[in-house]
């Protein structure tokens, strides 16, 4: 009977310092999370920090594509009206 109930005694102080070491590790499983979370946070402001420069640079380059595209279109149509005055010189001839 002793022998039980010296069993049964270290089998509760195993599961208290268990419990004791389990609960240690959650709170710094806790403590981890957040200064993760912490570090996604910043990481998240620096990004949208970096998305408007982006969104700047997109904007900037959109307007300079359609000002080459204008200026494509004039000398397109300066070529053309030039070829139409050659072909009727040459009609002359």
């Amino acid at each position: 009977m002793t022998g039980d109930v010296v069993m049964m005694s270290i089998i509760y102080i195993l599961v208290i310092v268990l419990l004791i070491v389990l609960i240690i590790i959650g709170i710094k499983a806790i403590f981890t999370i957040d200064n993760v979370n912490e570090n996604l946070r910043e990481i998240n402001r620096k990004l949208h920090s970096l998305d408007g420069i982006f969104n700047f640079f997109d904007g900037v380059s959109t307007t300079l594509e359609k000002l080459n595209l204008k200026m494509v279109s004039k000398i397109d149509s300066a070529f053309k009206l030039m070829s139409r005055f050659r072909r009727g010189d040459d009609e002359d001839e």
